[in-house]
């Protein structure tokens, strides 16, 4: 019985890593190149900042992106929380 278990289980872990695999080649081939739109990112910023969500169920409310763009986005463009060289120069002039 247990060993119908582990070539079962081996069997559902290779077809859930396969599926995996080809929706993220459908998500990195397909969208990868399209640029965010404003209500993209009003989207991105209420679901981390107001729902508190984490990144697995962000990634399920942008179908045409994957993770790591979503995180990329969020990290490098809407959570600026550091204030620029150029805003301090200014601020002292």
């Amino acid at each position: 019985m247990k060993l119908f278990l582990s070539i079962h289980q081996r069997e559902n872990k290779k077809k859930r890593e396969e599926e995996r695999k080809v929706n993220l080649t459908i998500k990195s081939n397909v969208f990868c190149f399209e640029r965010w739109t404003k209500s993209e990112d009003d989207k991105l910023r209420k679901l981390k900042k107001q729902e508190n969500l984490g990144w697995k169920d962000i990634e399920k409310h942008f179908p045409e992106r994957n993770l790591s763009s979503c995180q990329n986005r969020w990290s490098r463009h809407l959570n600026r929380e550091h204030v620029s060289f150029i805003q301090i120069f200014f601020f002292f002039i």
